[in-house]
């Protein structure tokens, strides 16, 4: 960038780096150089403060389907190219037909069993049903990932929803789930706030409780006003 094109961002760059230089030398000489952290020289200057984002929650947060897959519905189709695996396990391979066929006809050997003549379907139906075959002749799910590792494909081993995936490490770990009540008292889960600010709180308060829904209210209030005595609620 050519110096001085712009004068007012450049003197607020050297304002901060003026401004942490003097702060760090007030910390180091009271606290020491070792016990000065980069949080309290952030904190003394009001500037460096973060947000984290990680990818987990993100993908949990923007996902169209996690409020189905929570309340263990779940309308989307079936992935194509998920297989299934060695020891009932079903796995993800990051290739689309054509090149994961390339791919393992060259490198682990498979012949087409298409028929001589045969229409595109039943070539892909016939090729498809080849890797399906290939994939379950390995003797374990380990052995498999061992094998696609070494053939450079990239795979995710794809977990039935509920307790398997509610329960992985980095799942918990990051809270991506939250528990909160519905209006009428169950206990739900659902998706917590991506973002973890460093000097703040954010996100679901799981023990708060929804205010009752107007559709509800509505409803009581209609039949209240149109019943006439001996009349039965629908």
């Amino acid at each position: 960038m050519e110096s001085g094109k712009y004068p007012m961002r450049e003197k607020r760059k050297a304002e901060s780096r003026a401004s942490l230089i003097k702060a760090a030398q007030q910390l180091f000489s009271i606290n020491g150089y070792e016990e000065t952290t980069l949080d309290e020289v952030a904190e003394k200057i009001g500037v460096g403060q973060y947000v984290d984002i990680a990818m987990l929650n993100v993908m949990h947060a923007t996902d169209d389907y996690a409020h189905w897959a929570l309340d263990r519905v779940w309308p989307k189709p079936e992935e194509n190219l998920v297989w299934q695996g060695p020891d009932q396990t079903r796995i993800l391979i990051s290739a689309d037909l054509k090149w994961l066929w390339h791919v393992l006809s060259k490198r682990d050997g498979l012949v087409d069993p298409t028929p001589e003549g045969a229409d595109l379907a039943t070539k892909l139906a016939c090729r498809k049903q080849a890797i399906t075959a290939h994939i379950l002749a390995f003797p374990s799910f380990s052995a498999l990932t061992d094998r696609l590792d070494e053939i450079n494909l990239a795979w995710g081993r794809v977990r039935a929803f509920g307790e398997e995936s509610l329960s992985q490490p980095s799942v918990e770990a990051r809270g991506v789930f939250v528990n909160v009540h519905d209006d009428l008292g169950h206990q739900r889960k659902t998706v917590q706030s991506p973002y973890r600010f460093s000097h703040s709180a954010s996100g679901i308060n799981s023990d708060a409780r929804p205010p009752k829904r107007g559709g509800i209210i509505s409803r009581r209030l209609l039949i209240g006003l149109v019943l006439r005595p001996g009349m039965s609620a629908p």
